[in-house]
């Protein structure tokens, strides 16, 4: 039975070493609507292994109430820039249909990773 302990407690210590050593995902979000706060930003702001590391808006005052709630290093009204800046790993486009094809096109030719959440009409 020792053996088998000794075995767990090995595994357990080398899965934690493993997400340590482990490089944290950087993403970044356009978009600091209502919606982006409550239903998207909270995820990757909860996971370990995620560092949401910049936000772009083109509304100031609701950049800065999510850069605060969030503890979010950058900010920015111009998301070409911050994703120059920044170099996110990923990026979540949360904004209105009419605007985000542009936005998406953009993202994807920076060679970014892109999210982004749409329903279907």
């Amino acid at each position: 039975r020792k053996k088998i302990g000794m075995a767990k407690s090995a595994k357990a210590n080398k899965a934690k070493r493993s997400r340590r050593s482990r490089k944290r995902v950087r993403v970044a979000f356009i978009g600091a609507g209502n919606r982006a706060r409550m239903v998207h930003y909270p995820s990757p702001a909860a996971n370990p292994d995620a560092e949401i590391v910049a936000a772009a808006d083109l509304d100031e005052e609701r950049l800065q109430a999510v850069t605060e709630t969030y503890g979010i290093q950058g900010r920015y009204t111009d998301y070409v820039r911050m994703i120059e800046a920044e170099k996110p790993d990923v990026v979540h486009a949360i904004m209105p249909a009419q605007h985000l094809s542009d936005v998406a096109a953009t993202v994807l030719e920076m060679g970014r990773h892109l999210t982004v959440e749409k329903q279907w009409k």
